[in-house]
């Protein structure tokens, strides 16, 4: 039998609703239809998806706590919910003609991809993170001469050239960008083309190890920070959630930090298949970011239970792989 499929079944058995869920809808995991309805009714009944569900639409979209629909909706995404589910769908099509940066990259994963706003906003992104890739410039910041001009706040820190930052004209690929390009599916021949090239220029250790920087505001005589936290940069603290989004891509796979980062993934694992990864790669902090600090990785797992991390662990993995093509 195939380890993965030995693993499969042994996530079933052993996991709660949500990742049950996940295991039949994304791993195709055969099982009766009415099994599969029931699956559904137990993912919504779980006090995590209703509570998930309550915060959306009681904040503005950004922001770190749980109230923020950032969060709300990586975390129902996380769970397995997308467009199609009434509860969801109630939930989220506000968002879609608004949008913005932070909504639209989960409104992409939950599978209102086709809306029209949502798309349009997408498209005119990609072609601007695109001219940034196709230039293939590293060279993101002043020289200290012109440096020593800012306003003496920031004097000393890094300041993006005019032409660079999240939104100039040569934008640095994000980490919206990032997550809404793993998940654009049904684009164009073009758009994954381009899609590539961006990830490619993301995936160069250059722009890996860059530090962020701060955008000077001349005419308000300021800056404006753009850590690193914002870019498609993978970190310690979101080590899960970004490989599991650069597996997707081929550029990023053949990388030599990826695929150190897949060995010491590969070291978890124990004895009889699973894996068991240290804690703090699989974090659920309250009020906290999702996307910025990977602090909302959990999948509903009783942590009180001897076995949520090697659930939890186990899944993670088989997901990596599964999205690597494996």
């Amino acid at each position: 039998m195939n380890p993965d499929t030995t693993m499969l079944d042994w996530l079933f058995a052993n996991a709660g609703p949500i990742i049950r869920w996940r295991l039949v809808t994304e791993f195709a995991l055969p099982v009766p239809k009415k099994e599969t309805t029931r699956l559904k009714t137990e993912l919504l009944a779980t006090e995590e998806v209703r509570r998930w569900l309550a915060n959306l639409g009681r904040k503005a979209v950004h922001g770190s706590t749980d109230t923020h629909a950032e969060n709300a909706m990586a975390k129902l995404v996380e769970y397995g919910l997308r467009a199609g589910i009434s509860e969801f769908d109630e939930k989220m099509l506000p968002y879609a003609e608004t949008g913005g940066d932070f909504a639209d990259c989960f409104l992409i994963a939950a599978g209102y991809a086709t809306h029209e706003a949502v798309a349009a906003r997408f498209r005119k992104r990609l072609s601007a993170v695109h001219r940034t890739a196709i230039k293939a410039s590293y060279d993101f910041y002043l020289p200290p001469e012109e440096a020593r001009l800012v306003p003496k706040a920031w004097r000393g820190k890094p300041i993006y050239r005019p032409e660079f930052g999240w939104n100039a004209n040569l934008p640095v690929p994000s980490c919206c960008d990032l997550y809404a390009m793993a998940h654009w599916n049904h684009g164009t021949k073009t758009e994954r083309r381009m899609i590539e090239e961006v990830i490619k220029y993301a995936s160069h250790p250059s722009f890996q190890t860059t530090s962020g920087g701060y955008t000077w505001n001349r005419e308000r005589h300021m800056c404006h920070a753009e850590g690193r936290c914002c870019l498609a940069c993978l970190t310690p603290d979101r080590v899960i959630l970004f490989t599991e989004l650069f597996a997707r891509f081929r550029p990023a796979r053949e990388s030599g930090w990826f695929q150190e980062i897949l060995s010491g993934l590969e070291r978890c694992r124990t004895d009889r298949g699973t894996y068991v990864f240290p804690p703090d790669y699989l974090k659920e902090k309250r009020n906290c970011y999702y996307l910025y600090a990977g602090a909302h990785m959990g999948l509903g797992e009783n942590r009180r239970n001897r076995n949520w991390l090697e659930v939890e662990s186990t899944f993670r993995m088989l997901n990596i792989k599964r999205l690597m093509g494996r």
